[in-house]
């Protein structure tokens, strides 16, 4: 009565396959769980709960109890959650923006696209997007100043920040498009943003 339904059929679940592993035959008996349950708070609401569990046992190593410790987590849980929500809101803004984002590396390849960009270039996923060379995806005079680009980031130079090119499309349709593109902290690396429209 303590914890929730879902967390007790966790529990009832971790003890049936504790009790079948010592039915099998020898194994550790120091062996322990961890465990997080979600349990009622007598103000009547709900705690995260790591919970570690190990078997008592008698002199013939028979399982006769069983003792836990427990830390209240319900904190780390909301943060989880919080970055969980998050990072969701940043996935569905990038995804719904009209404008065609892309993260990539100093060496061109694309490290984040969003669906405006899938729809601007005909491609029906982020990885057959990535799995098409740049040379297919850029018109040869734009494949060049591509290139360009990227020896200038090798060089550690950032280049230009706005500029044109123009695309070849699944379809083979050719498109022109602006691009705005700037330096950004991304998981702990530098890498660029850009920008299409």
């Amino acid at each position: 009565e303590q914890i929730t339904p879902s967390s007790l059929t966790m529990v009832l679940d971790l003890l049936a396959r504790e009790m079948e592993i010592d039915r099998k035959g020898p194994e550790d008996p120091e062996r322990s769980q961890t465990l997080e349950l979600e349990s009622y708070h007598k103000d009547g609401s709900t705690r995260w709960l790591e919970v570690s569990v190990g078997a008592i046992r008698d002199e013939q190593a028979v399982i006769i109890g069983y003792h836990g410790v427990s830390r209240d987590i319900t904190k780390r849980r909301k943060a989880e959650e919080s970055l969980k929500n998050t990072e969701a809101n940043f996935r569905r803004t990038f995804d719904e923006s009209p404008l065609g984002v892309r993260i990539v590396s100093a060496e061109g390849d694309t490290i984040f696209a969003n669906q405006a960009i899938l729809n601007i270039y005909g491609y029906d996923s982020v990885e057959e997007f990535k799995a098409t060379s740049a040379h297919i995806r850029y018109m040869p005079e734009s494949y060049a100043a591509f290139q360009k680009r990227r020896e200038q980031r090798r060089r550690g130079e950032d280049g230009p920040s706005e500029y044109e090119i123009s695309i070849i499309r699944k379809d083979r349709e050719i498109r022109y498009l602006h691009v705005l593109r700037k330096k950004i902290l991304w998981d702990g690396k530098w890498q660029y943003q850009a920008i299409y429209e």
